[in-house]
C-alpha cells in the first residue's frame, strides 16, 4: 500500500510522507480532520483536503506518487433566522478581513494547531 487516509477521529492527525532515494514511496494521512461539523472542541473546527499526484509511465510500470500535498479548511458558523449557516473557507482565505475578529482569531489558532500536527512526523 503505497496511500492511506484516515478519517474519523474529528480532528487533523499527522501526515507521513517516506521517501527513498527522493522518491516519494509512502504517504500517510492519519486523519482528515472535519470538514462541515458543529463541533465546538479545539481542533474540531477545521480539516485538511489530501492532494496526490500519482503516475503511471506506461502498462508495465509501476503507479509511483510524484507529488503529496495539503491544503487546510476551516468551518465558520453563522446564526440564520432558519438556524445555523456552514460555509467551508480555505486557507489562506481572502475572505478574512470581511470575517468576525472571534473567527479570525479562531482560523488562525486552528490553522496554526492543525500545521504543527500534520508536520510533526516530516
Amino acid at each position: 500500500v503505497q496511500i492511506i487516509i484516515g478519517h474519523h477521529p474529528h480532528v487533523v492527525q499527522p501526515m507521513k510522507v517516506e521517501k527513498e532515494l527522493d522518491k516519494i514511496q509512502n504517504v500517510v494521512y492519519y486523519s482528515l480532520g472535519n470538514f462541515i461539523s458543529n463541533q465546538q472542541r479545539e481542533l474540531t473546527d477545521g480539516g485538511m483536503l489530501a492532494e496526490i499526484v500519482i503516475r503511471k509511465k506506461d502498462e508495465e510500470s509501476p503507479v509511483v506518487i510524484d507529488t503529496c500535498s495539503y491544503s487546510l479548511v476551516w468551518v465558520e458558523k453563522t446564526a440564520r433566522d432558519e438556524g445555523l449557516h456552514y460555509r467551508l473557507i480555505p486557507w489562506p482565505s481572502d475572505r478574512l478581513p470581511a470575517m468576525e475578529e472571534e473567527d479570525q482569531q479562531r482560523m488562525h489558532l486552528f490553522v496554526k494547531q492543525a500545521e504543527q500536527i500534520i508536520n510533526m512526523n516530516n
